[in-house]
Order: structure tokens, then sequence, then C-alpha cells
């Protein structure tokens, strides 16, 4: 459970934030002379609003956080880049999966400037505009940003670790858009392996990569395999009492939501 952020704030960083709500046409640097200090902590306190699902107000400070970093450290510093990402994280929790790519790609550019193109956040960033395509109806088009991400976690982090799991993830996602269902299978089981390993079997995680399963089993023909994996993903969310509808099928924007509840995912929840 996210722990809901105090309300109390030192007193200067209180009064800033007032007045960046309460006259928004003078956040432009006209009002402030705000110091660098202040700039941080008010994005921590956007960060900490973000994590607590307080979108509306996570999204009005960190764009006067933005604001003010661009005046200081230029539109293309790794912080701004941040600000993208979270704002885009947003974007894709509404279904503006168009504003999302936009802003995940803005994030990417930014980082892959300042930290260069192996960085962690780089990949979080490529898996990011991978799901939000795949959202968007866009499957074939994602495999390749899954892929990239793919290749630096490995050289990274190796064959084991969970983010790894989520590229392979997103990779089967693309193939099940494409009806390719063996490939799928292939991308879902190493992830459910990885996942597995690492979560154990009652995590939200593995359940996802349970139901990937299901659906590319389904796509066969292979009810039997269908059935059993889509029951033990059910069994999990079960057990964790999960909540937050999502649905992983790559055509879902044409067919409906499916009638299983998944948490939102992980890594596009992740802040920078």
């Amino acid at each position: 459970m996210t722990k809901i952020p105090s309300i109390w704030l030192p007193l200067t960083l209180l009064a800033l934030l007032t007045a960046f709500l309460a006259f928004p046409g003078k956040t432009k640097g006209q009002a402030f002379n705000v110091s660098m200090k202040d700039i941080q902590m008010l994005h921590g306190r956007a960060d900490k609003t973000f994590e607590a699902g307080n979108h509306e107000l996570a999204r009005e400070i960190y764009q006067n956080v933005m604001i003010y970093r661009m005046k200081r450290q230029g539109a293309k510093a790794y912080e701004v880049g941040a600000i993208h990402n979270n704002l885009g994280v947003m974007q894709y929790n509404e279904g503006d999966y168009d504003k999302a790519i936009e802003l995940f790609e803005k994030a990417l550019a930014n980082i892959r400037g300042t930290k260069g193109a192996d960085h962690a956040e780089a990949s979080t960033c490529l898996c990011n505009i991978g799901f939000a395509m795949v959202a968007n109806g866009k499957g074939e088009d994602a495999k390749e940003f899954f892929q990239k991400a793919l290749q630096a976690r490995l050289r990274r982090l190796g064959l084991m670790h969970p983010e790894v799991a989520d590229c392979y993830e997103g990779i089967g996602l693309c193939h099940s858009a494409k009806n390719e269902s063996e490939e799928a299978i292939e991308c879902f089981q190493k992830c459910l392996s990885i996942r597995q390993k690492a979560y154990g079997e009652n995590n939200v995680e593995t359940a996802a990569a349970y139901y990937g399963l299901s659906m590319a089993h389904l796509a066969e023909n292979d009810f039997d395999k269908a059935d059993e994996y889509d029951g033990k993903a059910v069994a999990i969310l079960k057990k964790t009492a999960t909540a937050g509808p999502i649905n992983r099928n790559p055509e879902s924007q044409l067919k409906g939501p499916v009638v299983r509840v998944f948490k939102a995912r992980s890594k596009l929840k992740r802040k920078l």
C-alpha cells in the first residue's frame, strides 16, 4: 500500500507551492528567484505526490518545476527528462497513449543525451514507449523498443533480472499482435521463469506472465493450456487481492476490456 505523503511542508516550500498553484501566470520566472535547493525540494514533493496517486496535483507541481529547471538547467537536462517520463506515465494511465509516447520519447532523448544510451533509465523509457505503443494498437512497431531495452539490460543486468522479464513480456505482446503465437509463447515462458525466481508464485507480475501464456495458447487453439494458465493467473489475483484493471490483449482497443483485473504495469509507474 502506498503511504499518503505528509501534508506538512517547510514553510518556505509551502509558500512557493501555494504561489505556483494560485498564480500560474506568474510562474514563468517572473514572480520568484527560486533556488536550486527549493526546486529540488519541490521536485521531490512532486515525486511523492505522484507515487501517492494524486496525479492531478503532481502534474501541476511537475509542470511548474519544469519551468524552473529549464530556466536553470536547459531543456535537455536529465531532470527535465525525468519529469517528461512521469508526465507520460500519467497520460498513459489516463488512456492518452499518443501524448504518453511523445513524452516518453522526450524523456529518452534527455536521458541518452546526459547519461548515455546504456543508462538504466534509458531502458525504462524504451519499455515505456513500447508498452504505450502496444496499448495504442501499434504492437508491430513496438518490438524494436523492447529489443533495444533487452540488449542493454542483458549487458548490464544478466539473464535472470526482473527488468529483463519486462522486455520479454513486451516482445511477447508484440508477437501476439502479429499472430505469431509460437514466438509469443517462447517470450512469455522466459518472462515467467524469471519472475517466478524473482518474485515467487503469488505476485501480480507472475500472474501477468501466466495471462500472456494463456492468450498465446488460445491463439494456437490449445484450449486446455489456455485454461490452465488463465486459472493460475486468476488464482494469484484472488490471493493477492489485486485491483486496477488493465487489459494486456494487444488488440484490446478493438475488442473491449477482458474480464480480468491486473495492477497497472509496475515499470510504467516507475519514476525517474
